[in-house]
């Protein structure tokens, strides 16, 4: 007997894009709760088991 309704999978585009969303209003925006980095790493995970290697550039660069 199963716990209620199963929710139906989501795509990869479906991950792609919300992991994209988080990871600018956690990063670029700033403006996120602790809710969002825990939604943004379960999506990542997801991903990652679905065979997806995420990955995220920083860089630098000093004004002379």
């Amino acid at each position: 007997m199963s716990r209620g309704k199963q929710r139906p999978k989501e795509t990869d585009e479906e991950l792609m894009a919300r992991a994209r969303s988080l990871y600018h209003s956690i990063y670029v925006e700033e403006c996120f709760g602790t809710g969002d980095l825990c939604r943004y790493e379960a999506t990542v995970r997801k991903l990652e088991r679905r065979g997806y290697r995420v990955t995220t550039t920083v860089a630098f660069s000093k004004e002379v």
